[in-house]
């Protein structure tokens, strides 16, 4: 029997070590994707799509026509967590339905506090009684004409 050192060169591993992920760089074609989905609004959005990734737009087509059919048994079940938030569905709807829940009430509390913050700067500011009194009229250096700068308030 022949023994051979083990060194670098002569070991192989076959197998790649588990928990390893291999990140690509975004591409052009992704980056123009998210951009469009971001930026354009909903309208220009379903036509752009609709013409560029039919099957994209009747996929989302699909999810608008099963959101009108199922509309009040969403509200309902929607209303029943809501009069009972330890009510239990499924798993995944009871967590869905309390994260839902979490943004729209820190959506709500942000609302609250730009008004307060509308009412804090200008709430209490009272109208002005400062009547502008008209400006002389300045005498142009390039002809003889009067410039009359009228004030809009």
């Amino acid at each position: 029997m022949d023994e051979t050192e083990c060194t670098e060169e002569n070991v192989t591993n076959d197998v790649e070590p588990e928990n390893t992920t291999t990140v690509y760089p975004p591409t052009n074609a992704f980056v123009d994707t998210i951009t469009l989905e971001l930026l354009m609004n909903k309208n220009h959005y379903n036509r752009y799509i609709s013409k560029k990734d039919p099957s994209k737009y009747n996929e989302k087509m699909q999810y608008n026509r099963n959101i009108e059919k199922y509309k009040e048994a969403i509200l309902e079940l929607t209303e029943r967590l809501l009069d009972d938030p330890d009510l239990q569905i499924t798993t995944d709807v009871n967590s869905i339905f309390d994260a839902y829940t979490k943004r729209i009430i820190d959506y709500l509390q942000m609302k609250e506090m730009e008004s307060a913050d509308d009412d804090t700067m200008f709430g209490s500011i009272e109208p002005s009684k400062y009547v502008p009194t008209p400006r002389p009229a300045i005498h142009s250096y390039w002809g003889k004409e009067k410039i009359v700068k009228k004030q809009f308030f």
